[in-house]
């Protein structure tokens, strides 16, 4: 199976290094050498790549609030001399966490666990039925069945996420980034805060798309995402 990635690193020789290891395996191809969160950003939107090799310790943004803009196609795996962040690598679904100094063999297990993760996910994808029309979040102590012709659209607050629909809101403790892959193909990640159902859309503007009254943004980082879903539908 071949994958494709991006080295994120603001150190030239943490980069050499990662590149070096990576042209030893013939399952990976790099697609693109960022220095800063920014170049990371522009090369997951012209590539999107299945892994990211992504440094956290990085000037401006650093590499855990860049995870949190990364859209969920992109599969995560942190990079840093330091492993007190380890713990936090969990909240952002990563694959693997490498710490530095990185050893080849290490390297190697890191591919191998990416690899199986992205055929995991081909796999549900292509095992997986007709989409549910409904799902149970837990309220408290009951479950409350939420159908999902009905969600408008979510919005990410913090560690929860706000379901919302034209009657009311729940909030649901998971994140934007877990959800993304669990809601069905007609809701698409627009921006670090929003997924829209695109059933409910009456216009799409050059950054953001319109839903009644209220006006979402749209970021760079999902913008192809966006103009991808609708495509079908563009006459």
């Amino acid at each position: 199976m071949k994958i494709t990635c991006i080295i994120v690193d603001d150190e030239p020789n943490g980069v050499k290094l990662l590149s070096e290891y990576a042209a030893s395996i013939s399952a990976l191809e790099v697609k693109a050498h960022c220095s800063n969160s920014k170049q990371a950003l522009e090369a997951i939107e012209q590539y999107n790549p299945d892994i990211a090799f992504l440094d956290i310790n990085m000037p401006g943004i650093s590499g855990i609030d860049l995870a949190a803009q990364i859209n969920g196609n992109t599969g995560i795996i942190f990079t840093t001399a330091y492993a007190e962040y380890a713990v936090i690598s969990y909240d952002y679904n990563a694959i693997d966490y490498l710490l530095k100094p990185i050893s080849l063999n290490r390297f190697k297990t890191s591919v191998e666990k990416a690899i199986a993760f992205l055929q995991n996910r081909k796999l549900r994808t292509e095992e997986t039925p007709a989409t549910p029309q409904y799902f149970f979040i837990k309220t408290g102590q009951e479950m409350l069945k939420i159908d999902f012709t009905e969600v408008i659209y979510v919005e990410a607050s913090k560690e929860y996420a706000i379901l919302h629909t034209a009657q009311s809101k729940h909030f649901y403790y998971r994140r934007m980034k877990e959800l993304a892959l669990l809601l069905p193909a007609n809701f698409i990640r627009i921006h670090h805060s929003y997924i829209v159902n695109l059933n409910f859309i009456t216009k799409i503007e050059t950054q953001q798309v319109c839903i009644g009254d209220h006006y979402f943004p749209v970021s760079a980082t999902y913008k192809k995402d966006l103009f991808r879903a609708i495509k079908g539908s563009t006459i």
